[in-house]
């Protein structure tokens, strides 16, 4: 039961008491909720406790078969994790078609599996749920994982990211129900942590990684007054400096091919670029963001929108919304090969 409050208050990352969560668990057991998946536009309501609108928790969903075949020069491998599902899918980006699913059920090795990252054909899962909390690495075309990065009992995995060097960066959502949250680092082809990076106060939890091609950190997190934040950190160090830039929750980061930041709010895609402020464009119209992935060309960002259970497809220049692909509960979404940048 405890472990299931933890998934509830992870999801829940528009800052409301958690009290709130906590009476939206009760009511989903007291009756038979479902959930509404978006439209086709991406706009259509969510009914699950993640949206902090409605007291009911979401349906399971069948994984689709495939979804709409995009153009060929999307040729690549999209992974999308499904938390309720305890499953990460792979599709052909250019047929639409399922390749595999990896996990599935209670009793698999994948228990709510959220961000993703993929370095070197290796796939790495943040298992939030998972036994002892830690992140799972799968080799290319295996289904079960070939090593573990161990993080304790007290931490909850929510993000991961590769650098370029091997090293393995894991943001941690909190450490205990009064501590904050961190930012977990391995060494290459380490399984236990080398150091980590604190965050202040408590209750500040650590929800997304992303470095760029220089191999600097981008935390995105939560103060204790619930204002997001996103802090730089150089390749070794303990001791970030604010970006300044504005956001509601950086639920999801990445880097475009321009080296501009691109950061998934709650209900849309900001994109920062170095020395302002205020994002210079923002497109998309989402329930609840997560996290994102760009397709090797940098044409096209995957976008986890988590409060309609759904992953969006948009075109990156445009912001278009192309397609959508169900899941009962859309979290994270990596692509392999990864963005070149």
């Amino acid at each position: 039961m405890v472990l299931f409050f933890n998934r509830v208050r992870l999801r829940y990352r528009t800052g409301a008491p958690i009290l709130f969560a906590v009476a939206a668990l009760l009511a989903g057991c007291a009756g038979a909720g479902q959930a509404s998946p978006g439209s086709a536009d991406g706009i259509g309501p969510a009914s699950n406790v993640r949206s902090g609108t409605a007291a009911v928790m979401p349906r399971l969903q069948t994984i689709p078969a495939a979804y709409p075949a995009l153009s060929a020069d999307t040729a690549s491998t999209l992974y999308a994790s499904d938390s309720l599902a305890n499953t990460v899918t792979e599709y052909d980006t250019s047929t639409g078609a399922v390749i595999r699913t990896l996990g599935g059920g209670s009793s698999g090795h994948l228990y709510y599996p959220e961000g993703m990252f993929v370095s070197k054909g290796a796939l790495y899962v943040a298992d939030y749920g998972g036994s002892g909390n830690a992140v799972l690495i799968f080799k290319s075309g295996a289904t079960l994982p070939s090593k573990t990065l161990l993080e304790g009992s007290g931490f909850d995995p929510t993000d991961v990211a590769v650098g370029t060097d091997g090293t393995v960066y894991v943001s941690n959502y909190e450490i205990t129900y009064s501590a904050s949250g961190n930012v977990e680092v391995f060494a290459k082809g380490h399984t236990t942590a080398k150091y980590s990076i604190p965050f202040p106060g408590n209750n500040d939890p650590v929800l997304s990684l992303a470095l760029d091609s220089s191999n600097n950190l981008y935390v995105g997190w939560r103060n204790s007054k619930g204002a997001g934040e996103i802090s730089e950190y150089a390749p070794g160090s303990t001791k970030g400096v604010s970006t300044g830039f504005v956001v509601g929750v950086p639920n999801g980061m990445t880097f475009d091919k321009s080296g501009d930041l691109v950061v998934v709010d709650n209900n849309v895609v900001d994109v920062f670029q170095a020395g302002t402020v205020k994002p210079i464009r923002q497109f998309g119209s989402l329930t609840q963001g997560g996290f994102a992935a760009f397709t090797k060309s940098g044409t096209y960002l995957y976008v986890a929108d988590t409060g309609a259970n759904e992953v969006d497809e948009f075109h990156y220049s445009t912001g278009k919304l192309l397609t959508t692909i169900p899941l009962s509960d859309a979290a994270g979404v990596a692509l392999s090969p990864p963005e070149a940048l």
